[in-house]
């Protein structure tokens, strides 16, 4: 069974909390039946008052920040131009055969983590079909020298303060742990930091299995 902890929600920018707390309760307390364009001006207004995740690690943005642009020009679309004439895939040669500006207005607004300001945020363990900010709570549910209880909470979502009640716990239970479980002890500092980093940030997460 795998298992990611994805980060969940968004944060108040400065200075809008009462702004995010109003909408965020309004859209909590839609209904089944609320008309869709009611929830997507709720989401739009959100979003204008609040941060994502990779808003609070400082990552730049293609085709609005010159840097990510920049870089995604560099690594991403030239690399895959020299790649073009190996390629059998007619709709992948369609789309990245077109012009530099003409791709990176498809791919406008997609975040860069590479050129992070503050890189601590990025997982350094994560899944496949997860996000660079995403942990693979894996390593910590099916660890070896903890406790069932403690691997068992892996499996539960967790609020940012239960984030960091759980990293102290992790922690305070790898004192002790010997060489034999050297591999685990590195994955479960791992979980520990991240832990840490995005709790103290105001971010829980939603545990994926």
């Amino acid at each position: 069974m795998g298992l990611d902890w994805m980060l969940r929600g968004r944060m108040p920018r400065a200075g809008h909390e009462k702004q995010y707390h109003r909408i965020n309760n309004k859209l909590a307390a839609l209904g089944a039946d609320a008309g869709e364009h009611e929830r997507d001006e709720l989401e739009l207004a959100l979003k204008s008052v609040s941060m994502s995740p990779y808003d609070v690690i400082g990552a730049p943005r293609v085709g609005i920040d010159a840097d990510a642009t920049a870089w995604f020009r560099r690594e991403v679309y030239v690399p895959i131009q020299l790649q073009l004439p190996q390629s059998k895939n007619p709709q992948f040669i369609a789309y990245w055969r077109r012009a530099f500006e003409a791709v990176v207005q498809d791919e406008c607004g997609k975040y860069v983590v590479e050129l992070a300001k503050d890189p601590e945020g990025v997982a350094s363990i994560t899944g496949m079909l997860t996000g660079a900010l995403d942990f693979r709570g894996k390593v910590v549910g099916q660890a070896e020298c903890i406790d069932h209880e403690l691997k068992n909470e892996a499996y539960d979502d967790h609020s940012s303060e239960e984030c960091l009640d759980y990293a102290d716990r992790l922690e305070a239970a790898l004192v002790g742990v010997g060489e034999r479980h050297r591999h685990g002890r590195t994955d479960i500092t791992a979980a520990v930091k991240w832990l840490r980093y995005w709790g103290a940030k105001g971010f829980g997460f939603a545990a994926w299995y």
